[in-house]
Formats: C-alpha cells, sequence, structure tokens
C-alpha cells in the first residue's frame, strides 16, 4: 500500500519565507559534503513536519518523511524554502511515477 505525504503549498508569497529559506539552506549546509548528525535528521524533519497536512499524525508524519528518498527530501526543501524552479525541475517520482508538487508517497 502507498501512503501518501501531503504538504501544505508553499511559495515566496507565502509568509514565513525567510524563516523556511533560512531553515532550508541552514540544512542544506549541514548536509553538503558530510554525513549528517543523528540530531541534524531529527531536527530537519521537526522543521519539514510543520508543513505536512497528512497524514494527520505526527507519528506517522515523521516515519513517511524519514522514508523519502534523497530526491524527494531536495524536492520538499525546495518546494518549502520557494527555491525551486517550476520550468526546470520535474517532481519526484515514486514508483517509476511522477508525483504531484505537494505530495509524495511511500510504501507501508
Amino acid at each position: 500500500m502507498i501512503a501518501k505525504i501531503v504538504f501544505t503549498e508553499l511559495t515566496p508569497q507565502t509568509p514565513g519565507y525567510l524563516k523556511r529559506l533560512k531553515k532550508g539552506l541552514e540544512y542544506r549546509a549541514k548536509l553538503a559534503g558530510k554525513e549528517p548528525s543523528p540530531e541534524t535528521i531529527d531536527d530537519m524533519i521537526e522543521f519539514l513536519i510543520e508543513y505536512i497536512e497528512e497524514p494527520k499524525d505526527r507519528d506517522e508524519a515523521r516515519e513517511a518523511m524519514m522514508n523519502a528518498n534523497e530526491e524527494q527530501y531536495n524536492y520538499v526543501i525546495d518546494m518549502i524554502t520557494g527555491t525551486e524552479e517550476e520550468d526546470e525541475k520535474e517532481n519526484p517520482t515514486v514508483d517509476g511515477k511522477p508525483s504531484t508538487k505537494s505530495e509524495l508517497s511511500k510504501k507501508e
């Protein structure tokens, strides 16, 4: 069964843009070129979980994010920070199928 993670649609015009951008850039910098610490991963998940609409259960949402692949994670950070270029990026795929802008899937 495939469970979906549905994120709040965010753009640079959505209030809180600089907060999201700053945090997203901080996490990208921490992950670049070295192995992240477990604390960095936990902090990053807590940051991203603020923007998850489904699943409503925070433990399920946390687990779903832990199952995201690198392409999906990068896509979510781009979406959250408003740094994606719509014309230049394709949505990440799940099981070979494109996902929509605001949802990712994981196998259960």
